[in-house]
């Protein structure tokens, strides 16, 4: 049994390779916190150069050059020169793929286990507990189940209380541990309301500011259960 808590990243680096015992079963141990702990990233500067758009004269005989700002970024990792000019930040680039943002160097300078283990290493089960607490969208504990689980061939969810009631409760869940029948589904990860409209009860609250009543709810069509 490994408690990775306690062990630096070179030390968990250093089992790559290595062969678990074949006579009995090896257990990873790791808690949510250590699993989660990530420097913070931030955008990158974008840089500014002034590009010549064209040359006139002017009636003193002069030559005039007109000139016209080039913003871009460069990427931290294959430096591709972005242009964002004239649209919004992209996410990744479009000629690498990496993620357009820098650490930053100011907050905490640790690098998450979980992300660790999903890039290097290969389980055959990942056993999570207590995962009604990990249901999120874009929290850092969510984020690393779903590091754990993508490095798994099978997982097995542990929790007494699955759902607080919503269906929204189960959406997040659903994609970290059984991304597979998501996409089956038909669903989007940014479009957690078709999975509240698909399986759940959708509560439509209507208020009538004109003639001061209260609000009345009322509830359209219990969906099919998962």
């Amino acid at each position: 049994m490994l408690n990775l808590n306690s062990m630096s990243i070179s030390e968990i680096l250093a089992l790559r390779g290595t062969k678990p015992s074949l006579d009995e079963p090896e257990f990873w141990i790791i808690g949510k916190e250590q699993a989660k702990l990530h420097y913070a990233l931030k955008d990158l500067p974008v840089k500014e150069k002034r590009n010549t758009e064209a040359k006139t004269v002017n009636e003193n005989g002069e030559v005039v050059y007109d000139y016209i700002p080039y913003h871009y970024i460069l990427c931290p990792d294959c430096g591709n020169k972005i242009d964002i000019s004239k649209k919004s930040m992209p996410y990744k680039c479009p000629k690498c793929n990496s993620v357009l943002q820098s650490a930053d160097n100011t907050g905490v300078r640790r690098y998450a286990k979980s992300l660790l283990l999903k890039k290097y290493f290969k389980f055959d089960l990942c056993i999570a507990d207590e995962v009604h607490e990990l249901k999120g969208g874009e929290t850092a504990q969510g984020q690393a189940l779903a590091n754990l689980t993508s490095a798994s061939k099978k997982v097995l969810a542990l929790t007494g209380t699955l759902m607080g009631g919503y269906a929204n409760n189960l959406f997040y869940l659903m994609w970290r541990v059984a991304p597979q029948i998501m996409v089956k589904l038909g669903l989007n990860y940014d479009k957690p309301q078709e999975f509240i409209e698909r399986f759940g009860v959708y509560e439509n609250i209507t208020v009538d500011y004109k003639r001061n009543k209260e609000s009345i709810g009322n509830k359209r069509g219990v969906r099919k259960a998962i």
